[in-house]
This record gives C-alpha cells, sequence and structure tokens, in this order.
C-alpha cells in the first residue's frame, strides 16, 4: 500500500511587520494548552459488585446495565462456563480451588451439582484445578469435560443436570 501525503497550502498573511500564517481555515488559538482530571476516588461512593439504579460497578470504573438476571455464586468467580446443548444448565469451572465445577438449573438459577475438595461438595475430585478454558458438554450432552493443571476430567450427565462419577485422562508430560 502506498500512502501519498497531500498538504495544504499556506497562505501568509501580512499585518504590519508580522506575518501570520493560517493553514486552511483552521487556526491555532492556544498551543500546549489542556486540562486533565485524575482522582484516587475513582468509584465515588459506589463498591465493584454493587448494584445501583443505574447499573452495576464493575472494576474498569464504568456501571454496566445487563440485560436479563446476575447469577451469582459463593464459591469464587467463574473462570470459564458453558451452557448445555439444551439450554437447561450451565456448568462453570471456578477460581476457587475448594470447589472446581459448579452446576447451575438456568430455569430456577439455583446449584444444584458442585464438584471439588470442599468438605460439602456433592462429588469429590482429588484435584482442584481448573484449566484456563470452561468445561464442555459434548454435542449430545451426555458428558461435561473438565480441563485441569495435569488432564481432562470426564463426567457423565445425568437428566436432572447432576454428575455420575468421574473419568481422569492425564496428560502425558513431555
Amino acid at each position: 500500500m502506498q500512502v501519498t501525503r497531500n498538504r495544504r497550502p499556506v497562505r501568509r498573511v501580512r499585518v504590519g511587520r508580522r506575518t501570520m500564517v493560517a493553514a486552511g481555515t483552521v487556526a491555532v488559538v492556544a498551543a500546549g494548552t489542556g486540562a486533565a482530571y485524575a482522582s484516587t476516588d475513582g468509584f465515588g461512593q459506589n463498591q465493584v459488585g454493587s448494584e445501583y439504579a443505574n447499573g452495576l460497578q464493575v472494576s474498569s470504573d464504568q456501571i454496566l446495565k445487563p440485560l436479563g438476571d446476575r447469577l451469582v455464586t459463593n464459591y469464587g468467580k467463574f473462570m470459564g462456563s458453558t451452557v448445555s446443548p439444551d439450554g437447561r444448565f450451565l456448568a462453570a469451572s471456578s477460581a476457587d480451588k475448594s470447589v472446581a465445577l459448579q452446576i447451575f438449573d438456568l430455569n430456577s438459577y439455583k446449584l444444584i451439582w458442585t464438584v471439588g475438595k470442599a468438605a460439602t461438595v456433592n462429588e469429590k475430585l482429588a484435584d482442584g484445578t481448573v484449566g484456563q478454558e470452561g468445561p464442555t458438554y459434548s454435542p449430545d450432552g451426555k458428558f461435561l469435560w473438565l480441563s485441569q493443571a495435569n488432564g481432562l476430567t470426564r463426567f457423565p450427565v445425568n437428566a436432572d443436570g447432576t454428575l455420575g462419577a468421574p473419568t481422569k485422562i492425564p496428560l502425558v508430560a513431555a
């Protein structure tokens, strides 16, 4: 790609002994002046994660007004999530190492199944790590795959969205 630069002709206007330069119709009145504002009180009185009349305060100093309902969990933040092929369930991996996987019923927005190392989970999992990608349902919805630090774990999915006994598939170290 070749770029050709076209400059506007400069008109010189004689005013007494001084020469004024005007480029087109643009005149620079004040160069180098500007205003900036900074504050350490970026959110005002708002707290990140709280909802206000105009929306949800997020950490990037924005207020979002999301569409639909918000799904909240008590087990860390979601790392990744996926909706089941039939649209009934949400599987989400979480950053809380004691609860690695959560299953939600999307009709009621209720947590129906947890997997991890915590004493209160529905299903124990020796490895509480989660991979960078979210869990993945098989196309027919009969299995759920969870990526972990050293492999994959495959769960059979029951009709009510709960999970069966996991099968660990280790990754071979190079």
